[in-house]
């Protein structure tokens, strides 16, 4: 199939916007490069990359992050800790201890939501650097996907397209 069938199958979608973990986030391109926008609260930013320098090999990820994950391993070890000590003979000497040691772990344990994984479509640089993401919610409806997946074809046929012209003189 070429290009041009590619291009008049799938609706030109060169937007697409989504929220994660209180982020708000917006990827579009246009024939040279892609961009991201992103905005928490007052906090505000932007990238832009060039396509010709993408991967056109977008990837469909599944993604935990290793450091909520580490906090649960450490919950779990307070808490197992915490029990120890309040049935042990240094319950008496430092009374507050066990209590210490389980409250700490209960404000680490909060983070198991951010260490559930979530699915992710990647997008790389040619050097295996990952540049830009969509998160793919759990809960996500058909038209929610159609959308998401013509960004993704459009976006590739962008990079192959500025892949195969020639920047570097302009």
């Amino acid at each position: 199939m070429s290009e041009d069938n590619i291009k008049t199958l799938t609706p030109k979608v060169t937007e697409i916007a989504y929220e994660h973990r209180k982020t708000k986030r917006r990827l579009w391109f246009d024939d040279r490069y892609l961009y991201e926008e992103w905005g928490i609260s007052a906090l505000k930013g932007n990238n832009s990359f060039l396509l010709h320098r993408l991967s056109p090999n977008i990837v469909k990820e599944s993604i935990s992050d290793p450091s909520s994950v580490k906090k649960v391993q450490k919950s779990f070890l307070l808490f197992t800790l915490s029990v120890v000590i309040y049935y042990s003979d240094y319950q008496s000497k430092i009374p507050l201890l066990a209590p210490a040691l389980f409250l700490y772990g209960s404000l680490l344990f909060f983070s198991i939501k951010n260490a559930w994984p979530r699915t992710w479509v990647s997008i790389y640089d040619d050097f295996n650097y990952k540049q830009a993401g969509i998160v793919i919610p759990s809960n996500e409806t058909p038209a929610q996907k159609d959308k998401r997946e013509a960004f993704i074809g459009g976006l590739k046929v962008a990079i192959e397209t500025a892949r195969s012209k020639e920047y570097y003189g302009e």
